[in-house]
């Protein structure tokens, strides 16, 4: 019998195939009472769950987003867990390093596998700034974040304890003075400003407002005009959890930016042709 180069090349992806197959399952018997704990060192934790306590619900707008939003500021999940096993990390665990980055043992070691998850303290110191900061761009000016790590024989899980406190909320947006062309320019666009009075506080409103000032008066002919020459000044001292916003244009706004363009003499080449 005769077979073809592609045939034989087919018989071997198969046989392959088979054989990662036959050692998956041979080495999932194996491990199929593991934990995936056997080779955590005595000063290391493997990270099993981290929590998000936010306070006082109550005092939160649309509390479930928030919620999610500081939720996916975390990125280093905790290894996979099926019933008191983790069988990735079990697999990760018994092969050693593989010389070269290719091959069935690196596939099993990264592929199958999965490296542990350890606890780490700059990290959740990290993530206490992270929340905060994230807190506070949505109007919780004094929102606090702490976390409680519980260690158990070698794994560990995290409670972050965030109290947001009241919200800011906008009293007023106060318009540039129209002395001079752009700062009319401005005035004119605020019958559609993205900021009211008695929203939330919120940097990507602020950042939406200034990329729609910015669109509408590179169409007024401030060709050089960019939004980021655009200032928002807060003043929280007008009342308890109230703030006024002032907008302004940065002193150091170069004065090619400040410019109208309009259009001088068109010309029509006779012989341009598609």
């Amino acid at each position: 019998m005769i077979f073809s180069s592609s045939h034989m090349a087919d018989r071997k992806v198969f046989y392959r195939i088979i054989m990662q197959l036959l050692c998956f399952i041979s080495l999932t018997a194996m491990i199929s009472g593991c934990t995936g704990l056997g080779k955590i060192a005595k000063d290391q934790y493997l990270m099993t769950e981290y929590k998000i306590d936010l306070k006082k619900k109550e005092n939160i707008r649309q509390f479930k987003k928030v919620h999610r939003a500081l939720s996916e500021e975390i990125t280093k999940d905790p290894n996979g867990k099926f019933l008191w096993m983790r069988p990735r990390l079990a697999i990760y665990n018994t092969f050693k390093e593989p010389k070269k980055q290719k091959g069935l043992k690196y596939w099993f070691k990264y592929k199958l596998g999965e490296p542990p998850v350890l606890l780490d303290e700059l990290y959740c110191d990290k993530l206490n700034v992270t929340f905060e900061n994230r807190l506070y761009h949505q109007g919780y000016f004094n929102a606090r974040s702490s976390f409680l790590i519980t260690k158990k024989l070698k794994t560990a899980d995290v409670l972050f304890d965030i109290e947001a406190g009241k919200p800011y909320i906008i009293d007023t947006l106060i318009w540039p003075e129209p002395t001079d062309s752009l700062a009319v320019a401005i005035n004119s666009t605020s019958s559609n400003t993205l900021i009211m009075q008695g929203d939330i506080y919120n940097l990507n409103t602020l950042k939406d407002e200034r990329r729609r000032i910015d669109d509408k008066l590179k169409n007024m002919g401030f060709y050089y005009f960019n939004q980021e020459f655009i200032l928002f000044q807060s003043d929280t001292s007008a009342g308890e959890h109230i703030v006024k916003l002032k907008l302004t244009i940065k002193k150091d706004a170069p004065q090619e930016g400040r410019r109208v363009f309009a259009i001088d003499r068109i010309y029509v080449a006779e012989d341009y042709r598609l």
